[in-house]
């Protein structure tokens, strides 16, 4: 174990060694409405972000590229709390990089996370220590009849996930192996760790049941029919989602502080 400001820790980003920054950021305590108060959210256009109404815990998940359970300890208002940041990419780092780069959606996603990274260790005071613990996860390997992979003409790692009484629907595109490891571990809630050997990138669609949404289990949904999320992945996709335990990155707040309101 060891502390460390948290920016040298981010095995999950492809940019590591290579920060960057945003030009200006503000960052306000959330007033929420009545009406908005369990509504927050973190969003991006390419040149700016914004997050609202967010905790500094859901903030150091996004940056890290992490699921809730990977990040715990420091005060009760890293998680009580909320705030309001908008931010402005930095110009000269944009201008340097290429037309390539500029539209490859996971190396965007990295530069997000690696802007918030940095506003967080500056304004936050923010330090985490790395832990690694023996943890449920799922194994993604290539089912016995081989991946059945649209390969994709771009690596943009656009996603979309909805999930309704119609069941649910994962929608990527231009996902590499690793990102849409990613992705499954969002909706399975546990790590799902890639051992694939497959490499570049992949348009992926499934539709499925929604195992935790309570109107599957009362008969609500309009198609009963759907599959799985597992079984989805195998018959679609050609891949296979295994139970097993190993070792997970995990996160502790060792220190935070309250931003200076600006």
């Amino acid at each position: 174990m060891r502390l460390v400001p948290y920016l040298a820790l981010l095995a999950a980003s492809p940019l590591v060694g290579q920060q960057f920054t945003f030009e200006v950021a503000t960052i306000k305590p959330s007033h929420p409405t009545a009406e908005n108060q369990n509504h927050s959210s973190i969003n991006n256009d390419g040149g700016s972000f914004r997050a609202t109404n967010v905790s500094l815990q859901r903030l150091i998940e996004y940056a890290l590229g992490v699921q809730s359970y990977q990040v715990s300890g420091g005060p009760g208002w890293v998680r009580d709390d909320h705030f309001d940041i908008t931010a402005r990419n930095e110009r000269s780092e944009e201008a340097a990089l290429s037309a390539t780069e500029l539209h490859n959606g996971e190396a965007t996603i990295g530069r997000i996370r690696s802007r918030l990274r940095n506003l967080l260790e500056t304004r936050f005071q923010l330090v985490l220590r790395e832990e690694t613990k023996e943890l449920p996860v799922y194994a993604l390997t290539a089912d016995k009849a081989g991946a059945k992979l649209k390969k994709s003409a771009e690596a943009s790692g656009n996603v979309s996930m909805n999930s309704g009484i119609g069941g649910a629907t994962l929608e990527g595109f231009g996902m590499s192996m690793p990102r849409f490891c990613t992705v499954l571990g969002s909706i399975l809630g546990r790590p799902v760790v890639d051992e694939t050997g497959i490499d570049g990138f992949y348009d992926i669609q499934l539709k499925y049941a929604p195992e935790d949404v309570a109107t599957a289990r009362e008969g609500a949904l309009d198609n009963t029919s759907l599959p799985s999320i597992f079984t989805a992945v195998r018959e679609v996709l050609g891949l296979r989602l295994s139970g097993n335990k190993g070792p997970v990155a995990t996160w502790v707040v060792t220190a935070a502080e309250k931003p200076t309101e600006n």
